[in-house]
């Protein structure tokens, strides 16, 4: 009885757990919800990342309704992960592409490429003289 007692009595539990320690009747199995739930909170968000740091003090911080209204507001991100993942299966499709391109481009006497990148002959973005594709016409201004 003595030892029941002061488990209902200890102080640390009570400043620890607050109204929710009633001794032994304490609600063992809502108690220990929560404690999985933390837990789960600190793998996904760890202290040691600092750009968790605002999602946590969100969770432990917030009022329900705040978190359920910031729910409630997400769009769905189904049609947006889909787009993603069509983006990222044309960039690597474009990639490879670009891949074999410049591999056959080692091959000058096959197929040349602009801004061939093994003679070192750059053709975007260079500037052409006025000479090399005709002769550049002086501009004559209209008179108003």
């Amino acid at each position: 009885m003595q030892k029941l007692a002061r488990f209902d009595d200890h102080a640390e539990y009570r400043a620890t757990l607050g109204i929710h320690f009633q001794g032994v009747l304490s609600p063992w199995g809502d108690l220990d919800a929560i404690l999985l739930w933390y837990e789960q909170v600190l793998v996904a968000l760890p202290d040691h990342h600092a750009h968790t740091e605002p999602f946590r003090k969100l969770l432990f911080t917030a009022r329900s309704e705040r978190i359920k209204a910031i729910k409630a507001s997400l769009t769905p991100t189904g049609a947006h992960r889909k787009a993603l993942q069509q983006i990222l299966s044309r960039v690597s499709e474009l990639r490879a592409r670009r891949i074999v391109q410049c591999k056959m481009s080692m091959k000058r006497d096959w197929i040349p490429m602009q801004d061939e990148h093994e003679s070192g002959e750059g053709g975007v973005g260079m500037l052409a003289y006025a000479d090399t594709h005709g002769k550049c016409r002086e501009f004559k201004s209209k008179e108003d």
